[in-house]
């Protein structure tokens, strides 16, 4: 038997398979009855005959069982085959060996006999199994389900998942084995070492398998899965001891047996049976991640805990990831490998880094890094603790802190670390105790940034895609992989120093050694670098030359592929391919082609196997070409992260002296890199790490003199910026401009500046503020802004001229749903309301000239919010207000409407040449909604609606003039804004109003204050001779005489303070008081002004015989509720004598702020008036 056994296992030839058939067909014959039945199942195998049944008999007798090993090592060499009688035969013996050997009863005459059948058994499970490869599924012909489920491993998979007996066997295996005395036998081990196998085996390939495979069956073939199917998951849920066997033999003596035994634990902590949670009474007060629970809660925890540090700690010969793979692989298909430390610490690492990426709740990575499950408050074991287990946190922390460090011996390891790390740090339940830990017993991360390599570590040894990774100054012999780990180790490092200064607020117990890393110069072998923070922006001129790669580095055209699609394969976010889908499915292809005859045996076969090779090889290279690009668009992205922070918070360290040096020194680095041609991405970091360094920059020069600012390194940095945004073929870069003075030498040269570059620059900046993400959208409204606020026309000229304007305006109207969308209560997000208002702002400040005003009506500002929905808000109440949610909802709403308004107001401020006509058609548009708003802001007071009220008046008050009469009398037309401005007018002009709001009535007096001199203002413009009455809303003539009296009372006031600042300061010294004064004395008394006028007007209406009895009561809102017969003569003489009290006060007034108020001409003319009017009035 062995004999045939050593014919059968020669493959190569067509002689050999020849062997094989004869063998078979021979073997068969004296074997089965029957032997050529085709056997698919179980109850169809026939009855064993011949020679196999007296073997049977014999070796009961004996208990020894050589011949059925031989029989089941031959049918092992039978294995992988592709001739259907050889199938055919794998399947009947696969049958036989299940249910007569293996689930069997037999006496064995010592134990290790069991184990030598037990390890033939397990040896040709493995070989099926692994044989059994359903990758061919992924690239699909017809006849590949059927195929696969021919060969013998779909058989033993079938049945090993169907039969509790079957992995109960398996399962005595591992915990035999486990328990049994060290060192364990060979057999054992050997035996042991097949059924882990197998269990990872069938991890890996059990979903596809019944979720692909068996369903196609089922749909094609008739196919029906056993009732009693379930993944192997289930079974060693049921049978938790093989769970904590394996995980106590990841720290087993034998390499490959740790290795394999950490390959099924990390498949289980990706299982979602295992990866769910379940409540483990008596153990934990909450519900805990199953696999974690079950390690955590068995008495060998610690071991196991132990075995994955020990494993952890090894050592040995640095390899790359392709080879790390390689060479598991090798391993779990049952061969040799030399590096297996190595192998085993990364795939250590991959478990905790996997565990700790986006975890929802504590996981097994959580347990072997030492979080303390039991604990009251979720945190690290404390190491000094006799109780605490040794933990993989501890391990990695040493391994960084190590000497030489990790990234010159183990550059991917040292990615790795420092990667699991920053994701304990970012997650928010890990972050506090893990920074705290790291910070405290192994100074993480400021240890690692003090000895941050600078450049990138040469490779330790020849492997794939070796290089030369250069920048301006520096070359190094490397690999891609090396590089890639290189950046992605800085990467990692940089963010957990920004993660951590944030935390710790910059007052970190490292924050000063991290501040002096990042912020001060080194000397290297006498070569001074500058400051790490400034050298690190090199990463950038990193740039990497494969030296290995032949032919794969040209272009060649393809002749035998050229119809092949290759996007399928590439990730929809980079140029990045699967190679391994890619190879099998160019096999495919070249079968496919090879059955149609396109392809002729020899040298066309050869040669299109050639290309397949240029192809893979080709995007192999193209693929470690992204990910170099990934890593250093990653670590430029840590390092703007470090930047803002340490700028924000560590920057104070920085002697004053050196500050303005650093930031032009820093600036000048990364503007000199703007002009190169780089990534867009790459030139989006380095515009935002301008703008923050810029904004840094204006900090620190705010407390300078303008006479003593560097207006030479200012005005070249500046050119430079504009340089950069104007170069053709860049991306988008996105920078801030802060203007002094007009009349500085700073605006000067920020003028002479722009004004070069201007038709490029604004053209840049308007479409990049209409075309991209709404971030930058943002700012670049706001640069627009301040451009504008320097005061030269010519800057914003191609505005006009390009059509960007009337662009921006139609943009309100685009976006109005994304902007409705924010201020609904379930928004998304707020981009869209922080660019309204940005947009909003810069269109407010263009129109602050007349020709702004124009252009802003020309391009249709107007007619834009006339069909806004937005306009429309919910107005406030007390529902509203007790709600935080819908209040900050409300807010938003009404902020929209308020921006809206201010930006029409500002508009109609010009004398525009058709704005007014616009203007109407606005009001006439939201009549409804404004009008609800006028009634609802006076009966719930609050500043918004304060704020709206003059707003909506202010408009008012400039198209009033153009309303017919007819129209301004109608109830239903213009005439419903009059009289809601008569409410507000009555209810504001009573000093009552701050009884019915919440606010602080010194706070909103103010706004008040204004909202009445914008009703007055109204008021007086709208006073004619002629008119009709109103209702009695209208605020009565005493009224306006008590509120007249208020103001000669405040007046009286702010000359009071005035009086007395005056005497305190000298005013050479401080003029800003004054002003203040004589700002809202010029407000009080323009109201003052007002309100006589008003006053004079319907006293003397009222009081002239000539208006009694007419129609005519005075179209004005100030004062008029009816003619004579509704004021009487006693009524007007109170008026009139409460007025001459206020006349008198207003008398002792002192108004001199520097206008000679008290002797202007038309003041005295109005006080002489009344004062003659209540003369008469009074009889006197």
């Amino acid at each position: 038997m062995d004999a045939i056994t050593a014919f059968v296992e020669r493959r190569g030839d067509t002689a050999d398979d020849d062997v094989v058939a004869r063998a078979v067909e021979f073997y068969e014959r004296v074997t089965f009855a029957d032997p050529t039945l085709e056997v698919r199942e179980g109850s169809r195998v026939p009855a064993p005959i011949g020679w196999i049944q007296r073997m049977e008999f014999s070796e009961q007798d004996t208990g020894e069982y050589p011949l059925t090993r031989a029989y089941i090592k031959f049918l092992t060499a039978l294995i992988p085959s592709s001739k259907p009688r050889v199938n055919n035969a794998l399947r009947r013996g696969a049958v036989y060996v299940i249910d007569r050997v293996l689930l069997g009863t037999h006496r064995y005459v010592r134990d290790e006999e069991h184990w030598e059948v037990l390890d033939a058994v397990m040896g040709f499970f493995e070989k099926a199994l692994l044989s059994f490869d359903l990758t061919d599924l992924l690239t699909p012909t017809r006849g590949t389900a059927a195929a696969l489920a021919d060969q013998p491993g779909f058989l033993i998979l079938l049945r090993l998942l169907s039969e509790p007996a079957i992995f109960a066997l398996l399962a005595e295996v591992v915990d035999r084995a486990t328990t049994a005395p060290q060192p364990r036998a060979k057999i054992i081990s050997t035996c042991l070492l097949r059924v882990l196998r197998i269990y990872y085996r069938v991890l890996d390939v059990q979903l596809v398998f019944a979720d692909v495979l068996l369903l196609t069956l089922a749909s094609t073939n008739g196919f029906k899965r056993p009732l009693g199917f379930q993944s192997l998951d289930h079974y060693l849920l049921n049978h938790l001891s093989n769970v904590i066997d394996i995980a106590l033999l990841v720290g087993d003596d034998d390499l490959t047996t740790s290795f394999v035994s950490l390959k099924i634990i990390q498949a289980l902590a990706g299982s979602p049976l295992f990866s769910s949670t379940d409540v483990f009474r008596g153990e934990y007060t909450k519900a805990m991640n199953r696999l974690a629970g079950v390690i955590d809660a068995s008495d060998e925890s610690i071991r196991i805990a132990q075995g994955f540090c020990v494993r952890l700690e090894s050592e040995g010969e640095d390899l790359s990831p392709e080879e790390v793979e390689r060479q598991a692989k090798a391993v779990l298909r049952g061969d040799k490998a030399n590096s297996l430390p190595i192998i085993v610490r990364s795939t250590i690492l991959d478990l905790l880094v996997d565990g700790t990426a986006d975890s929802t709740g504590p996981n097994i990575a959580h347990f072997l890094l030492g979080f303390d499950f039991r604990a009251r408050e979720f945190g690290l074991q404390d190491p000094r603790s006799p109780t605490a287990r040794q933990s993989c946190l501890g391990v990695v922390l040493e391994q960084l802190n190590s000497t030489p460090p990790v990234i010159q011996l183990h550059p991917v390891l040292a990615a790795k670390s420092a990667q699991l790390l920053h994701q304990l740090f970012v997650h928010p339940v890990t972050g506090p105790s893990t920074m705290a830990y790291a910070e405290s017993y192994e100074a993480f991360p400021a240890r690692q940034l003090a000895t941050l390599p600078r450049l990138c570590p040469p490779a330790t040894h020849e492997t794939s895609g070796m290089g030369i990774a250069s920048t301006r100054t520096d070359e190094v012999k490397t690999s891609a992989s090396v590089l890639v780990a290189y950046l992605e180790f800085e990467q990692y490092i940089l963010s957990s120093v920004a993660l951590q200064t944030f935390a710790y607020e910059g007052h970190g117990a490292s924050s000063e050694f991290v501040a002096g890393q990042l912020f001060s110069d080194t000397s290297e072998d006498e070569d001074q670098r500058p400051p790490l923070i400034i050298d690190l922006v090199s990463v950038v001129d990193i740039q990497f030359t494969e030296t290995d790669a032949g032919e794969a580095s040209q272009n060649k055209v393809l002749e035998f592929y050229s119809g092949f699609s290759f996007d399928q394969f590439k990730r929809p976010d980079s140029d990045w391919y699967d190679l391994q889908l890619l190879s099998r499915a160019l096999r495919s292809y070249r079968r496919q082609l090879e059955r149609q005859g396109a392809i002729i045996p020899g040298t066309s076969a050869e040669s299109m196997v050639a290309e397949a090779n240029y192809i893979l090889r080709r995007l192999a290279m193209k693929n470690r070409e992204t990910e170099i690009s990934i890593a250093k668009g990653s670590f430029l992205q840590a390092w703007l992260e470090a930047l803002k922070v340490s700028l924000a918070m560590l920057f104070y360290t920085v002697s004053e002296d050196r500050q303005e040096i650093l930031l032009f020194e820093l600036l000048d680095e990364v503007l000199n890199r703007l002009t190169a041609d780089l990534a867009p991405g790459v030139l989006e970091i380095l515009a935002e790490a301008v703008l923050v360094a810029l904004t840094t920059l204006v900090s620190v020069l705010s407390v300078i003199d303008s006479s003593n600012l560097p207006v030479d390194r200012l005005s070249s940095t500046l050119a430079k910026i504009v340089d950069a945004v104007i170069r053709p073929g860049t991306t988008d870069q996105y920078l801030q401009l802060v203007p002094e003075d007009k009349q500085s030498p700073l605006h000067r040269v920020t003028v002479a500046a722009l004004g070069s570059r201007k038709d490029r620059f604004v053209s840049v900046l308007c479409r990049d503020a209409m075309d991209l993400r709404d971030v930058w959208k943002t700012e670049c409204y706001s640069l627009l802004a301040l451009i504008v606020s320097l005061g030269d026309g010519s800057l914003v000229a191609p505005l006009t001229q390009g059509g960007f304007l009337v662009q921006i305006v139609r943009s309100i109207k685009d976006r109005e749903m994304a902007l409705q969308e924010c201020l609904s209560p379930d928004h998304e997000n707020l981009h869209a309301y922080w660019v309204y208002e940005s947009k909003v702002a810069f269109l407010i400040a263009y129109a602050a000239t007349a020709k702004g005003a124009d252009d802003l009506v020309e391009a249709g500002v107007f007619q834009t919010f006339a069909t806004c929905g937005f306009i429309a808000v919910q107005p406030f109440s007390e529902d509203v207000v007790d709600d935080v949610s819908a209040n900050e909802t409300v807010e938003r709403q009404h902020r929209v409407l308020v921006l809206a308004l201010q930006l029409l107001v500002r508009v109609l401020t010009s004398n525009t040449r058709s704005g007014i006509v616009h203007g109407i058609s606005f009001l006439n548009a939201h009549k409804e909604s404004l009008l609800v708003l006028l009634r609802e802001n006076q009966a719930f007071i609050t500043e918004a609606g304060i704020d709206e009220s003059r707003l909506i008046i202010a408009l008012l008050t400039f198209v009033v003039g153009k309303v017919a009469p007819e129209d301004l009398r109608s109830a239903s037309g213009f005439g419903a804004f009059h009289l809601a401005v008569l409410s507000l007018a009555a209810k504001f002009f009573d000093k009552q109003w701050a009884d019915a709001t919440r606010l602080d009535a010194e706070s909103a007096q103010p706004k008040v204050l204004a909202l009445n001199q914008v009703i007055l203002t109204y008021l007086c413009g709208v006073a004619r001779a002629s008119g009709t009455k109103y209702i009695a809303s209208a605020p009565s003539l005493p009224a306006a005489v008590e509120l007249l009296a208020d103001l000669a009372e405040a007046a009286q006031d702010v000359s009071n303070d005035y009086d007395d600042v005056a005497d305190k300061i000298a005013a050479a010294e401080d003029i800003s008081a004054f002003a203040a004064f004589a700002g809202r004395m010029g407000v009080i008394y323009n109201m003052i002004e007002s309100l006589m006028l008003l006053l004079w007007r319907h006293l003397l209406f009222y009081a002239s015989d000539a208006g009694a009895g007419s129609d005519a009561s005075g179209t004005t809102a100030g004062a008029a509720t009816a003619g004579p017969g509704a004021a009487s003569l006693k009524s007007l003489e109170r008026v009139a004598a409460s007025l001459r009290g206020v006349l008198d006060r207003l008398e002792d007034v002192d108004a001199t702020v520097g206008q000679g108020r008290k002797e202007d001409a038309y003041h005295a003319m109005l006080v002489r008036r009344l004062r003659e009017l209540c003369a008469g009035l009074s009889g006197e």
